[in-house]
């Protein structure tokens, strides 16, 4: 366990890259000014790389559709390794590199998390892993620590989600939006490229699973969320906690597997809720039929809470008729091994002797604003949302329109202010709508893209 937390600790060392610096004096301005209290049309363009269906891509193409890159991956799950390792070549080594320069983290130390995970991790994503090795030119090993990097930067990548349904959308059909928000100063060190940038949308179709559709970086075998063909949607949003282990099975690997086999929220749900190892928020819907949970989650601590719970009426959260959401905290903080009153005394001022390195333990301050101006949002649409009627709301939100505090933390604290992606689709009908980052321009100041990932799931190469 020693070699875990010494590397935990290098880590931390390195978090001030992945967040704005909070100084004495912008904690004082913060403080004065507290108190004063769609879619960009372009021409679809398709390019197929290595031709359809070639021997040596065996089933994987990609595309470019409104200027957003498309990767299918099809077959054994060698082949699909092997398939991003060859049309994505590129952009893996980039991100490769910007991750472990950012994070100051050494291919040994990450090594160590491997070795500690590896045993549970199923022979098939093994496989996928030395497929993607291959492609690439790099070692099992050195493809295998991505698998980990969940580890090391949790709790510096912070989201928000919600999924409604019935009476609070305009139609009746579930609706399920992810904001994945973390600092995009992640660069590579060789070429000054963003990680960023690198963000495509992944179509899976394996030989042995259901189809799926997932957005995000594509480093890693593991995913931060997605949709299958069978409606059933998940996505994250990370929590800090005590309660680790390096004993389970990572988030993104359960996800993954919960896209390629579940066909029910209940099955969702028991994939999820095995071989737990650090903190998170998952919210999993099932398109189908109208329904979502939330599952607060650590090593010891699992917890799979209803739209009606009763945590979801305790402070700092007021219930919202069929709408269940998540920022980056436990709403039951006392069964996941928190204090009491870790909430109610994590008010702005101790925000700043927090900031100043006093009370370690009141830190939400600005998670809970982000959470209680998302959750009054929400509530003062309710009844009439909808697939573009989330999206522009929560484009609005980020951007301080709905909020005037709020707007003064993003533009002064800086938490929340930047985003990677948004997203938000309708399982039901497979509609979706996505704004990615460019370079360090947050995803919620860009255009909309439109696509239907059933039709994805579909497509042929051209």
């Amino acid at each position: 366990m020693i070699n875990i937390i010494n590397i935990m600790k290098k880590i931390g060392r390195a978090k001030q890259k992945l967040k704005i610096k909070t100084s004495k004096i912008v904690i004082f301005m913060v403080f004065i000014l507290f108190l004063s209290q769609i879619s960009i049309a372009a021409p679809n363009i398709k390019a197929t790389q290595g031709g359809p269906y070639s021997d040596h891509l065996k089933g994987g193409w990609l595309e470019i559709q409104d200027g957003v890159r498309i990767i299918h991956l099809n077959g054994s799950y060698y082949d699909m390794g092997y398939q991003l390792g060859i049309l994505l070549k590129d952009d893996y080594l980039v991100s490769r590199r910007a991750w472990l320069s950012c994070l100051n983290v050494s291919f040994e130390d990450m090594m160590v998390l491997w070795d500690l995970v590896k045993d549970r991790m199923p022979q098939k994503y093994k496989d996928e892993i030395q497929g993607r090795a291959d492609a690439l030119g790099l070692t099992f090993s050195e493809t295998a620590t991505m698998e980990v990097l969940e580890l090391a930067v949790h709790g510096h990548i912070k989201c928000s989600h919600f999924a409604a349904w019935e009476s609070a959308t305009e139609d009746g059909k579930l609706y399920h939006f992810r904001s994945c928000d973390g600092s995009l100063n992640v660069k590579d060190p060789m070429t000054g490229k963003y990680a960023s940038d690198d963000q495509v949308i992944i179509v899976r179709k394996p030989y042995e699973g259901y189809a799926s559709v997932v957005i995000g970086p594509c480093m890693e075998v593991g995913t931060d969320g997605g949709f299958n063909e069978y409606g059933i949607s998940t996505s994250y949003s990370s929590v800090i906690t005590p309660d680790i282990s390096t004993s389970g099975l990572s988030s993104g690997i359960r996800r993954r597997m919960l896209l390629e086999q579940a066909r029910t929220l209940e099955q969702a749900i028991d994939i999820y809720s095995k071989n737990a190892t650090v903190g998170w928020n998952e919210i999993i819907s099932d398109g189908k039929n109208s329904t979502a949970v939330a599952i607060e989650q650590s090593a010891n601590y699992n917890r799979v809470c209803n739209w009606n719970g009763s945590f979801e009426n305790r402070c700092p959260s007021q219930i919202i008729d069929h709408v269940i959401r998540r920022g980056n905290f436990f709403l039951d903080p006392v069964s996941a091994g928190f204090k009491e009153d870790v909430y109610k005394k994590s008010g702005f001022f101790r925000y700043i002797l927090y900031g100043l390195g006093f009370k370690t333990d009141y830190f939400y301050f600005c998670r809970i604003m982000h959470y209680k101006v998302m959750s009054k949002a929400i509530g003062k649409n309710w009844g009439s949302l909808n697939l573009s009627n989330i999206m522009n709301m929560m484009r609005s939100v980020y951007q301080g329109k709905t909020s005037i505090s709020y707007n003064i933390m993003q533009k002064t604290i800086g938490e929340y202010s930047k985003t990677w992606f948004q997203s938000v689709v309708c399982p039901e009908t497979g509609e979706l709508l996505i704004s990615f980052s460019n370079g360090e321009k947050t995803a919620f100041l860009n255009p909309i893209h439109h696509f239907n990932y059933y039709e994805l799931i579909n497509a042929v190469p051209s």
